[in-house]
């Protein structure tokens, strides 16, 4: 999994990583456009463009048909029937490049929130550091030490937290840069990925032990040792926000409209109907 992680996240930086001084809109429709001909192109390979036509073109008929007679009861409820089992026949026609195209789907999303989801922090602003030990080792007596790097600063003295087995830092951004904090437990250690400034960059909310699922969802660093005695390592990321005027709309209903806009557009141009 972490082999499949990096050849990812690096498709993910070709595609994002060239805009670290522009507005986050410019990587997102980039991104957008070349998801749109991603998709286009599997539609192209796992769809029977005829079949799309044909069935669409009977249900648009039995469309019609229930607007004509709309007027003699038994007439539309007949067309009614006949839509319901033209509309199941047309989606039934998309329903194999929907099972392919949603996997891609899925990667390229987990992709982009780790660049929309979250901004780095500003100077100036205030970090919660979670940590969050194995139930088997007890924080109130176990020795937990924080290596940080210039970044950042211990703002007040650490919390512990038995009831959820954790101890929190209150941190404080002091100078822009990426690097990497370091914590210690007992023995062992375990860096995490932190930044700051106002650059467009890749950002990692959490890191947390090796799993399929932690590990699909948060793709931007190793997972942790499964044997370690700390589960998980989380940084409080502010919300990135993107605004059309002076309304604020989050990147994945934003993606989704430039993805179908760019779908329609590039399928129209190459002859693919995706719907």
């Amino acid at each position: 999994m972490r082999f499949f992680n990096q050849l990812m996240n690096f498709a993910g930086d070709l595609v994002m990583r060239p805009w670290p001084g522009a507005s986050p809109w410019v990587g997102l429709t980039f991104a957008s456009l070349l998801t749109a001909a991603l998709m286009v192109f599997v539609f192209r390979l796992t769809s029977n463009q005829a079949a799309v036509r044909r069935t669409r073109n009977r249900l648009l008929a039995r469309t019609l048909e229930l607007l004509l007679f709309r007027h003699s009861l038994p007439v539309s409820l007949s067309a009614c029937g006949r839509i319901l089992a033209e509309d199941a026949r047309y989606l039934a026609t998309l329903l194999r490049p929907m099972l392919v195209g949603i996997v891609p789907i899925v990667l390229i999303f987990v992709q982009m929130s780790a660049w929309l989801e979250a901004r780095p922090f500003a100077v100036g602003e205030s970090i919660v550091l979670d940590v969050e030990l194995d139930p088997g080792t007890p924080i109130l007596s176990t020795s937990v030490t924080l290596i940080l790097p210039g970044q950042v600063r211990i703002d007040s003295d650490p919390v512990r937290i038995p009831s959820q087995n954790s101890i929190s830092w209150r941190l404080k951004a002091v100078d822009p840069g990426a690097s990497d904090l370091r914590v210690h437990v007992a023995d062992a250690d375990a860096s995490k990925s932190v930044a700051v400034g106002d650059s467009f960059v890749r950002v990692s909310p959490q890191r947390a032990r090796r799993g399929f699922w932690s590990s699909l969802l948060s793709p931007s660093e190793a997972s942790l040792p499964a044997d370690g005695p700390i589960t998980r390592i989380a940084l409080n990321y502010p919300s990135r926000t993107l605004s059309i005027g002076l309304h604020d709309i989050h990147w994945t209903i934003a993606a989704i409209v430039l993805m179908m806009a760019f779908g329609l557009a590039l399928g129209r141009i190459f002859g693919v109907r995706l719907a």
